[in-house]
């Protein structure tokens, strides 16, 4: 193994487990060719998978089951946004879901990017990749871009008295004021929606 393809996986396994990486992340270590050559040869020696295209992460097996373990699914997508610079998110039905709002299951991996739109296939799973304005990504934090998100897939004519009482549940008091600043980024029927969230009556 070349002194190249031993720093590149002394990088990745030391990394948290099921960390996907990019070629970027190893351009400190040599030229953009060099570190696509070591990269390569260890995907064909079996020391790192390629989960999508460009994209690398170490083999990990189940020691029960004596299998590969794929990269986790949200890490991958994690890493296409580093690739790109565009900023990725779960989708709104996600977000909906995980609040309580909506007791569908996404049927297809969906997630809201500042990015162009891409689908890809990983692990045998169909992602997309659904670009959105920037501005609706923009929140002052992750709990309220899910509680915008979550509003915003809802749609307006399916905010009734017990999706308010929902979201009242899932925000804080404390967090009303930021909550409101961050809904000017989206139309504004979620703003009003909002607006009944925080009256908190």
């Amino acid at each position: 193994m070349s002194a190249l393809s031993a720093q590149l996986l002394t990088r990745a396994k030391s990394a948290p487990s099921q960390r996907v990486w990019t070629t970027a992340d190893f351009l400190d270590l040599g030229s953009r060719a060099a570190v696509d050559q070591a990269l390569s040869r260890l995907v064909r020696r079996g020391a790192l998978a390629r989960p999508a295209r460009g994209l690398f992460a170490v083999r990990r097996k189940s020691e029960r089951l004596g299998i590969d373990l794929p990269a986790k699914l949200d890490e991958v997508v994690d890493a296409l946004g580093r690739r790109t610079g565009a900023t990725v998110v779960p989708s709104g039905a996600t977000f909906a879901n995980q609040l309580g709002l909506s007791t569908q299951v996404p049927m297809r991996a969906t997630f809201q990017t500042s990015g162009r739109t891409r689908r890809y296939q990983i692990g045998g799973v169909s992602v997309e990749l659904r670009h959105v304005s920037p501005r609706r990504l923009a929140a002052s934090s992750p709990h309220n871009l899910a509680v915008l998100s979550a509003i915003a897939y809802l749609g307006k004519t399916s905010i009734n008295d017990a999706a308010i009482t929902r979201l009242q549940a899932a925000t804080d008091p404390s967090d009303d004021a930021a909550l409101l600043s961050d809904a000017r980024n989206h139309p504004a029927w979620v703003m009003e929606v909002v607006r009944r969230v925080i009256a908190r009556e």
